[in-house]
């Protein structure tokens, strides 16, 4: 079974069968909790709540990966409000000579987060962005999830979705071309709101507020999150075997 758990408090969590699919949810409502984690659990994974993280497009026009990957964090520069050194980049896909879509995190915060889980006794698997959990209903092309009473996460593609408050939310609604789009959201409320508005092919999807519940309506969308945990993030327990070790463990099966 895995485990999905937020890295922000009050830490909601749900678990997961074999099949993916929810079979428990609920919220630790500190880090002392997290020994309460179930022994039939074998994979935590992390989830970064939408407004910690940052979904970009870049152009890199390289058929390799090893240049597209060192041209990145210089590409996304000028459209960074921090140092690029205090920043964690991470390429959700990308194919020769097209565009990289990168996912961006403070590394301080990856730090604290990563920290939090090992003094509570808790080895993370991996931590994946709760903006790439998030489905697009087959009947749209958007779905906009209100998260409270100020907090937005607009998703217009595997790869295309942002967190904001309800000022950015309404200048991003401003203009005529979102509002063209077929759009699919968890607030009846706010779909009224949208439709009175101006809204050409609004509806209401009862897709809840955060992780627990998409992943009741996409399981699937897990598969093809990508984790934050890789280069010195990476888990040591989740490091392939060295080249050394596997000489070793040979000569001693001999």
């Amino acid at each position: 079974m895995k485990l999905l758990v937020s890295t922000e408090s009050p830490y909601p969590w749900v678990k997961l069968n074999r099949q993916g699919k929810p079979v428990d949810q609920g919220v630790f409502l500190e880090p002392a909790f997290f020994n309460t984690i179930p022994r039939e659990v074998t994979s935590i994974i992390g989830v970064a709540p939408a407004e910690n993280t940052t979904f970009h497009r870049v152009e890199v026009p390289t058929k390799k990966r090893s240049n597209m990957l060192a041209a990145v964090p210089y590409a996304l520069e000028e459209s960074l409000s921090e140092e690029l050194d205090q920043l964690h980049f991470t390429v959700m896909g990308w194919s020769p000579e097209g565009p990289a879509h990168v996912v961006v995190a403070s590394r301080e915060q990856l730090r604290e987060w990563l920290r939090l889980f090992t003094e509570s006794g808790v080895r993370l698997d991996a931590i994946v962005p709760e903006h790439q959990l998030l489905p697009i209903h087959p009947d749209a092309d958007t779905t906009i999830v209100r998260q409270g009473e100020e907090g937005y996460v607009v998703k217009t593609g595997a790869y295309s979705s942002f967190s904001c408050d309800r000022d950015t939310f309404e200048y991003w609604w401003s203009d005529g071309e979102n509002r063209e789009r077929r759009i699919a959201v968890n607030a009846q409320e706010l779909a009224s709101e949208l439709i009175e508005q101006g809204g050409a092919s609004v509806s209401f999807w009862g897709i809840g507020e955060d992780f627990r519940s998409w992943m009741e309506h996409a399981p699937e969308m897990l598969k093809s999150a990508t984790s934050l945990l890789h280069d010195e993030f990476e888990p040591e327990h989740m490091k392939p075997r060295s080249n050394l070790l596997n000489v070793a463990a040979a000569l001693a099966l001999c």
